[in-house]
């Protein structure tokens, strides 16, 4: 089998720790990274036959429902898709693994007021699932016109913006009263940085990706990743040379 992921600017994180996932439970399949420009360049890469499976990064996962002929139910009918497995007769089906990470870090906020940075596809998710839970929160981005009133005083910050990326800037210089920080960023040392010296409990960029990986794993292999082979390859990413 054959997975890649998809996005307009690849990173490194998906095939380091499918490579290595794969290779511990000697499973023989490959994962890389593509880059994509269009939606027209990822339905080329469903019909060509060659994978098993698509990993969705922005702008792509509230377009590939068209690519799809059946969806999951995480996918909110298509509107939050990160994964798109294929089977053998070309039926691509969407699920959102996204939920997984979502679920997992608002299991640890704490009680009281949220303010939810950015209004893309991470923070519309997790904004549907805060008012599911009857958690009372504000979404702050520039295109709201409210970007400006985000350091306001609450309880809990999830940033689900890009910036942190480069490792020298945060989306926010104020921590006062907050309680727990969730960055979805990987490597914003930053803001992580803030929150250490504040004493602020930090659910990272990649506490969030294990959750994803380890439920898209399940769907793509129809296996459940052994905790200890996901925390090896977690030390190993880790250990690497910069």
């Amino acid at each position: 089998m054959n997975f890649c992921s998809v996005s307009s600017n690849p990173g490194k994180t998906g095939t380091f720790f499918y490579t290595n996932a794969f290779r511990s439970l000697e499973i023989d399949s490959t994962y890389t990274a593509l880059q994509c420009r269009d939606l027209q360049e990822i339905h080329q890469l469903v019909r060509s036959g060659f994978y098993s499976g698509i990993s969705v990064s922005m702008p792509f996962k509230n377009q590939v429902h068209t690519l799809c002929t059946d969806l999951d139910a995480s996918t909110f009918n298509g509107e939050f898709i990160n994964t798109l497995k294929i089977d053998e007769a070309g039926r691509v089906k969407g699920f959102n693994t996204d939920l997984q990470g979502v679920y997992s870090a608002i299991s640890l906020l704490a009680p009281g007021e949220i303010a939810v940075y950015g209004d893309g596809a991470m923070g519309k998710l997790f904004s549907v699932i805060l008012a599911a839970t009857s958690r009372s929160h504000q979404v702050f981005s520039r295109k709201k016109g409210n970007w400006h009133q985000r350091e306001m005083e609450v309880d809990n910050i999830i940033n689900c913006t890009s910036i942190g990326m480069d490792g020298k800037s945060s989306p926010t210089e104020s921590l006062d009263g907050v309680k727990f920080l969730v960055d979805l960023v990987l490597n914003a040392k930053k803001l992580e940085n803030l929150a250490t010296r504040h004493e602020i409990p930090y659910f990272s960029g990649m506490d969030f990706y294990l959750n994803v990986f380890k439920a898209q794993f399940s769907i793509y292999t129809d296996r459940e990743l052994p905790e200890h082979v996901v925390n090896s390859i977690k030390s190993e990413w880790d250990n690497r040379a910069p």
